[in-house]
């Protein structure tokens, strides 16, 4: 990896376990230039509203009437964690 280019995000191993449908291999916790999708608010216990980010298909990502819910674990724990 770049120097550089590394984010330094942590999440349990419990999180990660969870996150069995990522098409990222976990890109989102090992390069700062990964685009996330920006939160918009949260799901308390369930996911995201986002605004989805210029990446191809996400397991994760569900149109939800004008907009986008994230289920991904992960996900949501860098928001809980971060708030980003």
């Amino acid at each position: 990896m770049p120097a550089g280019n590394s984010v330094d995000l942590k999440v349990e191993n419990e999180t990660i376990q969870k996150t069995t449908k990522c098409p990222s291999a976990f890109k989102c916790l090992s390069d700062k230039n990964f685009p996330l999708c920006a939160p918009e608010s949260s799901i308390p216990g369930y996911g995201l509203f986002v605004h989805p980010a210029e990446i191809n298909s996400c397991n994760y990502k569900m149109s939800f009437g004008n907009g986008f819910i994230c289920t991904c674990p992960t996900r949501y724990e860098i928001f809980s964690r971060y708030k980003r």
